[in-house]
């Protein structure tokens, strides 16, 4: 949600006036992908300037998403999201490449409603595969950790509960993906969340990391599943990562 650390790497990303009417959702997905300046201070890219060329891609309720840019003077960034059908089960893939002095961004996230429709209580465990690869110039190093130059792939999972079983995802992509920016639906409750610890900002690597999430649930009641994976790429960085939900469901 918007309080947490992940959205508030993007939460400027875009600025717009709230619909007047909605789509209702119980799942949908989106993609943003962003090319900008940097602003030097201290370091060629403490900051960043608004976006030279932005897109965006999800209509409220798709189950997938896409969005590319390419330019010859910043880089690219390309993003998907896609809910597969099962319950749970999602594929994020973002990447962004920049060239001196530039910063892109990539962004997908995917969420999902799951209703237990059976008589039994039953414990859901939803866990997250991400995979990332990323070359960073060494002088990255410099830049501020939590400033516009900070280079990295950075996932987030949570699930939690509303007094709602729909959420009102506007009439556009650029709305769709705003949803979460305005703060929490009414009724919000946070169940259980997992992310990235930061370790591997601004360095050259490449690995894996796992997430794991649950919660209990009664007949009849239900949850929401978030999960969010962003590529950030300054000052002629390459980063590619790919996030893979699933959901266990053990019946008491």
């Amino acid at each position: 949600m918007k309080s947490t650390a992940l959205f508030i790497l993007f939460v400027t990303f875009l600025a717009g006036p709230t619909a007047v009417q909605a789509v209702s959702v119980q799942s949908t997905t989106s993609t943003y992908v962003s090319l900008r300046q940097c602003v030097a201070g201290e370091t060629v890219c403490d900051s960043i300037d608004r976006s030279h060329r932005r897109a965006v891609d999800g209509m409220p309720g798709s189950r997938d998403a896409q969005a590319s840019l390419k330019d010859p003077e910043f880089g690219g960034a390309i993003g998907s999201a896609q809910l597969t059908g099962e319950p749970g089960s999602a594929k994020i893939s973002v990447s962004a490449n920049s060239l001196p002095a530039k910063r892109n961004a990539s962004t997908g996230y995917v969420t999902q409603r799951y209703t237990n429709s059976s008589d039994r209580r039953q414990t859901l465990t939803f866990t997250g595969d991400l995979t990332y690869d990323q070359t960073v110039p060494d002088e990255n190093s410099k830049f501020p950790a939590d400033g516009g130059g900070r280079t990295g792939a950075f996932a987030e999972m949570e699930l939690f509960s509303l007094e709602t079983d729909s959420i009102e995802a506007g009439t556009s992509a650029e709305e769709n993906f705003e949803v979460f920016m305005e703060g929490p639906p009414p009724g919000y409750q946070t169940l259980d969340g997992a992310r990235t610890d930061g370790t591997m900002s601004n360095v050259t690597g490449q690995g894996n990391e796992e997430f794991s999430m649950s919660a209990v649930l009664e007949a009849g009641d239900s949850l929401w599943m978030f999960v969010l994976l962003q590529a950030i790429s300054a000052n002629g960085a390459v980063v590619e990562a790919t996030l893979d939900t699933e959901l266990t469901i053990v019946a008491e």
